[in-house]
């Protein structure tokens, strides 16, 4: 018996090493069940915030849309992350920002409202209707996503951002001062843009690349137009550069293909850069201040357009 007990004893040892156990597939479903309870503690934790800045009295300083859904930032300076739902994953079923509030529809029916800061001016008071928004449609009939990393393309922060009955509206919760580095840089569905009167300078490469654009509205207020503002706008026909404006930047309105007519309202030329207007449409013409075409056909860089320049009574 002994013996017999003897031969058996390599063949279990040997079962044993052989049948190892794999356990690297509930490992994986232990990670997969830890991310869905993060992900749903952070929606818990957002409608609490929700909730706190209701029960608080809280004001919404800035909504902004993320590929996921939205950051809602309030006047405390807490913020609430929220998916969208797509995936049955969160506790709101809709989002709407609207001129004075902000109205969040739960999963549950529930509707909360909560009143947007009114963010205020440079001198105290709250900014114009117009001053803190731009209007834009797109040649595809879809909202943009401009690039505005912590309000510094703007100087405001985007409150909301929507397209409807082919009209785009940028709201943000102050005055917009600026067109900054390459805020529309790449938007190549752009199709018409519209800046408030508050903007002071358009930023290098604001434009950049935005070959829809046919058309513009720069604001007399604006200073300088920075470089490569517009290059490659193949689709910008004309453009009025406003009697405010002191310094145009290189390359501004490189390889605009299209562009035909430039309207250039001061009576003192503008510093300007050798290939501002390289690569336009052929017999493109700049219009100045009928008193001012000697002035410009002399300025420095100016010169080299010296064929081009036409005298236009802007009144």
């Amino acid at each position: 018996m002994k013996k017999l007990l003897l031969l058996f004893a390599p063949l279990t040892l040997g079962l044993m090493v052989g049948c190892s156990y794999d356990d690297s597939a509930i490992l994986d479903k232990i990670a997969e069940m830890e991310k869905e309870h993060d992900e749903m503690q952070a929606q818990i934790d957002a409608q609490q915030t929700l909730l706190d800045a209701l029960a608080n009295k809280l004001t919404i300083t800035a909504v902004t849309e993320t590929e996921n859904g939205y950051i809602v930032k309030f006047s405390d300076g807490s913020t609430a992350t929220i998916s969208d739902g797509k995936d049955g994953d969160s506790f709101l079923k809709s989002i709407v920002v609207g001129e004075e509030d902000v109205t969040f529809t739960l999963a549950d029916g529930t509707v909360i409202v909560i009143p947007l800061g009114s963010g205020g001016s440079s001198d105290g008071g709250e900014p114009s209707a117009e001053d803190n928004k731009i209007y834009y449609t797109t040649s595809d009939g879809k909202k943009l996503f401009p690039y505005n990393s912590g309000g510094a393309a703007f100087g405001a922060i985007l409150i909301s951002n929507t397209y409807d009955n082919g009209q785009g509206v940028l709201v943000f919760d102050d005055t917009i001062t600026s067109i900054g580095k390459e805020a529309f840089s790449g938007c190549s569905s752009l199709a018409s843009i519209t800046i408030p009167d508050g903007v002071t300078s358009i930023g290098h490469y604001a434009f950049d690349g935005c070959s829809s654009l046919e058309s513009v509205t720069i604001p007399n207020g604006v200073t300088s137009i920075k470089t490569y503002a517009f290059e490659g706008c193949s689709s910008l026909v004309s453009i009025t550069i406003p009697d405010s404006v002191t310094s145009i930047g290189e390359w501004v309105f490189y390889k605009c293909s299209s562009l035909a007519e430039v309207y250039c309202k001061p009576t003192t030329p503008p510093t300007g850069d050798d290939f501002m207007f390289s690569n336009n449409a052929s017999g493109r013409k700049i219009y100045v201040p009928t008193e001012s075409v000697e002035a410009y056909k002399s300025a420095n860089y100016w010169r080299n357009y010296a064929d081009d320049i036409v005298g236009y009574d802007f009144e």
